[in-house]
């Protein structure tokens, strides 16, 4: 399922990102889940990142909801986009526990 959200991304962006935003956000527990992983993911330091350096450490991830693409409002579409860029180190770590298994 993960690599099905994320195979295409390369592609075509803006369209698997309103997929994924979708799906996360239709489903209650998905959400929560989401919400569970930030918070336990930054007590635990599991979130990694890139300094200007490009020396990897350990980044605090905002506890954030999702924002949905909406037709009426254009800055939608670039807020989504910001957004899951803030949420990134989350999809990388779990990108990791999915290599693992």
């Amino acid at each position: 399922m993960h690599q099905c959200l994320f195979s295409g991304i390369k592609c075509n962006p803006l369209k698997h990102a309103r997929k994924l935003v979708t799906f996360l956000c239709t489903l209650g527990p998905h959400k929560t889940g989401l919400h569970n992983i930030i918070k336990e993911g930054n007590k635990a330091k599991w979130f990694i990142g890139k300094d200007i350096e490009g020396k990897r450490l350990v980044v605090q991830v905002l506890q954030l909801e999702l924002l949905q693409d909406v037709k009426t409002r254009w800055d939608l579409v670039y807020l989504m986009l910001e957004r899951l860029q803030q949420l990134r180190p989350v999809g990388l770590f779990q990108d990791q526990i999915l290599e693992l298994n």
